[in-house]
């Protein structure tokens, strides 16, 4: 437990054993369960996972998105904290982050990794593609985003009770940020994390066509929220 309150990480992973191998020995202190959901994998991710003790979900249905949400469903903490299976970000910081939550009152802590501490653990296209998403991002809803591609988040399980995704693919990222901004009260804040360079292959093989599909999702999800709020507003 972190500040009283119960701690499960959840990692969607596809052939990371290299990944869950240098991070899994190194959990922080407080989390209580850690429920990695399986796409599919062809080498030693299982095993490993296994070996210290995690959860393992084989995943159902086919998408990052689609991991996630069958992770959260089988997570019991009252905080859910997420991270890639690759390494690149600091298990080291969920503590923090989980502090941030709960004392000051937020509902959702996504970790930022910008301005990047090493140049060197992002390709240029990448860093490119996600500035134009965080500008357009920004942009679209009113709110001075850093990161919105972040894959590392902190919060209380209870916000999924509120939001009508669209999304069970990669623009989950995008996607549950935007609606924890959407939601009144100032739930959501951005948290200064460290950034490493990713164990193994890359999942995304056609980087700019993802790109180019989080600016359409950027589009048809500025559409759904303006909808809802019309609807609010009769």
């Amino acid at each position: 437990m972190i500040r009283e309150k119960t701690v499960s990480l959840v990692i969607p992973v596809l052939n990371e054993e290299q990944g869950l191998e240098k991070m899994l020995p190194h959990l922080p202190s407080g989390i209580d369960e850690v429920i990695i959901v399986d796409g599919g994998s062809k080498d030693k991710t299982v095993e490993v996972a296994q070996k210290y003790g995690a959860t393992v979900l084989v995943q159902k249905t086919k998408g990052y998105g689609a991991a996630y949400f069958e992770g959260f469903a089988a997570a019991k903490g009252e905080i859910i904290a997420t991270v890639d299976g690759d390494a690149t970000y600091p298990l080291n910081s969920i503590p923090h982050m989980v502090e941030w939550l709960v004392d000051r009152k937020y509902i959702f802590v996504s970790g930022s990794r910008f301005p990047l501490s090493n140049m060197m653990s992002m390709h240029q296209r990448n860093f490119i593609g996600n500035m134009v998403v965080t500008t357009l991002t920004s942009f679209l809803f009113r709110t001075k985003v850093v990161d919105v591609n972040s894959g590392m988040w902190v919060f209380y399980k209870s916000f999924l009770e509120k939001p009508k995704f669209i999304s069970d693919a990669w623009n989950l990222s995008l996607e549950i940020k935007i609606e924890a901004i959407c939601q009144k009260g100032g739930v959501f804040i951005e948290y200064p994390i460290n950034y490493f360079e990713r164990l193994g292959e890359s999942k995304v093989v056609r980087p700019w066509r993802t790109g180019f599909k989080s600016l359409f999702f950027l589009a048809a999800k500025k559409w759904q929220v303006m909808g809802r709020s019309r609807r609010v507003e009769i």
